[in-house]
């Protein structure tokens, strides 16, 4: 799912090129998640759109799902992970590169 069309064509490229026909990719924001279950959810956005989408996204995942972040700097960390284990998430990692920062949580709820 993303807001922008060249973001979603470039996406389907890369499943085609990398054969991976099941993904779906759709034009929108979180609220397309809505009523449907996902083993792994990856978001690459910035703090606001995660933090605001971080209980849209636990109440998508299966159980041991598995969420990535990306898209924001490693001083928003703190924010965003206490969000998260708030909404009962499991926090499993942290990268940090060139100050982006990359977050792995899980469901196991």
């Amino acid at each position: 799912i993303d807001i922008d069309e060249w973001s979603i064509e470039n996406s389907r490229e890369n499943a085609q090129v990398n054969n991976c026909p099941e993904i779906l990719f759709e034009k929108g924001n979180a609220s397309l998640l809505n009523n449907k279950k996902y083993d792994i959810i990856l978001a690459n956005i910035n703090r606001n759109v995660l933090l605001n989408d971080l209980e849209t996204y636990y109440n998508c995942l299966n159980k041991n799902g598995v969420l990535l972040l990306s898209g924001f700097f490693e001083n928003d960390f703190n924010e965003l992970n206490q969000k998260a284990i708030s909404l009962h998430y499991t926090f499993e990692k942290k990268e940090i590169k060139n100050n982006w920062c990359l977050l792995k949580y899980s469901k196991t709820q």
